[in-house]
């Protein structure tokens, strides 16, 4: 009897929300792709960035736009919902996929018309920054080769209604060399049975969808960003010095790690005891009081109950507004 020969696998795409996910972290794109999906947590982030984009493409196209490949060949002014495909290159071994948040039509020559797209994206924050270039550049990639027309620029857009702010992003020469070499670092780090270690400066895991199995293994392994006040930047510091670990600071002595940490800079000098403190108190899981003495002595008299609140809005260039409010 003839044996049947197995077709081969075909790779899984590298995806323009891969690339968004590495780009912040190299190892939650891996989590992405091999992670459990019970261990994903939600976040109000996405769902506040996806508010925002929304009202600015509102502004942008009042109409409804159309969806997918019909609405392109139609000739909509605003399409969403196209899937952009590419074969692998033999550099990647795997194909590329995108999903525009958004395309607009434009003057020029395309297989559907006189007319092309151009891709748009909805900024966060007040600056551009290179996640948001690198996937605008991997947009405008796909989509020239989807419509058989180049597509010189994207467009960028922040705010609503009259505050809406437009901007055009060029998306050719250094930025797809940009792109190239992230997408290949990005193959070869989804290529590995195990995800990348986790980062040194863990401040921003608290807007990821995987913050609760990567806390659960830094605290496991007593990882240096678990103590308050330890950074990226003093991790490193502290590496340097021999400090591998939660435990290890612990059982530093205060004044022997200011003196070493003072090559530093006299204000990591300063922190020591501090950085030591903390470290025995999560260690021992016993709280300890600072001081003696109230921190805020005037509300010792202040009636009914209090309200403690804090805001940031970065946009505003505010940092944080700390207040009180009497009920």
């Amino acid at each position: 009897m003839p044996s049947l020969t197995p077709l081969p696998l075909t790779p899984l795409p590298l995806t323009d929300r891969l690339l968004r996910s590495w780009l912040r972290c190299r190892r939650r794109a891996w989590l992405d792709r091999f992670g459990a999906p019970e261990e994903r947590q939600w976040n109000a982030h996405r769902a506040l960035a996806l508010n925002d984009q929304l009202r600015s493409f509102q502004t942008l196209l009042p109409n409804r736009p159309g969806h997918g490949e019909a609405a392109c060949a139609a000739g909509a002014p605003g399409v969403v919902g196209l899937r952009l495909r590419a074969m692998a290159p033999p550099a990647l071994g795997a194909p590329l996929e995108a999903h525009p948040a958004l395309l607009e039509r434009i003057a020029g020559q395309s297989r559907w018309g006189a007319f092309a797209y151009r891709p748009v994206l909805a900024r966060q924050g007040r600056r551009l920054t290179r996640e948001a270039r690198l996937v605008l550049g991997l947009w405008g990639r796909l989509l020239a080769d989807h419509q058989e027309a180049p597509v010189a620029h994207g467009l960028v857009v922040a705010g609503e209604g009259r505050a809406l702010q437009r901007e055009r992003l060029a998306l050719g020469g250094g930025l797809q060399h940009q792109l190239d070499d992230s997408l290949l670092r990005l193959a070869a780090d989804l290529d590995h049975s195990t995800p990348p270690p986790l980062v040194s400066d863990r401040k921003k895991c608290t807007l990821c969808s995987w913050r609760g199995l990567c806390d659960r293994e830094a605290a496991g392994v007593g990882h240096l960003s678990e103590v308050s006040g330890i950074g990226g930047k003093r991790r490193e510091m502290l590496l340097e010095l021999g400090v591998t670990s939660l435990a290890g600071l612990a059982a530093r002595e205060p004044e022997q790690l200011a003196e070493e940490l003072a090559v530093y800079g006299e204000q990591h000098r300063e922190i020591a005891a501090e950085l030591v403190a903390q470290a025995r108190v999560q260690a021992s899981g016993v709280p300890e009081r600072l001081g003696e003495e109230p921190v805020l002595p005037e509300l010792e008299t202040a009636p009914g109950v209090l309200l403690y609140d804090i805001e940031s809005d970065p946009d505003a260039r505010d940092d944080f507004l700390h207040g009180f409010l009497v009920l």
